[in-house]
């Protein structure tokens, strides 16, 4: 069977829209409670947000991430054309799905869902492989390389905020 580069292009579009469709489906957004009757949920009202992003320096101080590693960044967006322009600001936070597949790809386990709903990472079970990264479909993982924080035991190596020394 001969194809020519439009029918090529059509059948791989159609397969890239199947792959990102299969990713996204293991993100199901259906909430459901646990045992005790909690999920626990963000809610963000766009309309007040300013972008001061308070929310992301929040995070980062809870989390104590290193530079570079943002569990919480805030988008910016323009909308409209001169003389009619407005910004628009989206904070993206871990979604914490029902079914992550951020969990599903862990091959430490050391993402994974507690039962009430919260997505975790376990630092001393992770090996730095970021297959979670990749399997996030809103882009909301984050890993540090190293270069912010030097340990003389681990060559460098700190993944939000700890080190892969032991004591």
């Amino acid at each position: 069977m001969i194809t020519n580069r439009r029918q090529f292009l059509k059948n791989a579009g159609a397969s890239a829209a199947a792959i990102s469709l299969t990713t996204i489906n293991g993100c199901n957004s259906n909430p459901r409670a646990n045992a005790d009757g909690v999920h626990y949920g963000m809610v963000i009202d766009l309309q007040k947000c300013i972008g001061c992003k308070t929310c992301a320096v929040a995070c980062k101080a809870e989390n104590h991430t290193p530079p570079g590693v943002n569990y919480m960044v805030v988008l910016e967006e323009e909308i409209g054309t001169y003389p009619n322009v407005e910004r628009r600001f989206i904070p993206r936070p871990c979604m914490q799905c029902q079914q992550p597949s951020c969990t599903q790809v862990c091959p430490t386990k050391a993402t994974y869902h507690r039962p009430d709903g919260v997505i975790v990472i376990d630092y001393d079970k992770c090996i730095g492989c970021r297959y979670c990264m990749a399997a996030c479909p809103y882009g909301a993982r984050s890993f540090d390389f190293g270069h912010n924080y030097h340990s003389p035991c681990a060559g460098g190596r700190v993944l939000a905020g700890r080190s892969f020394c032991r004591p």
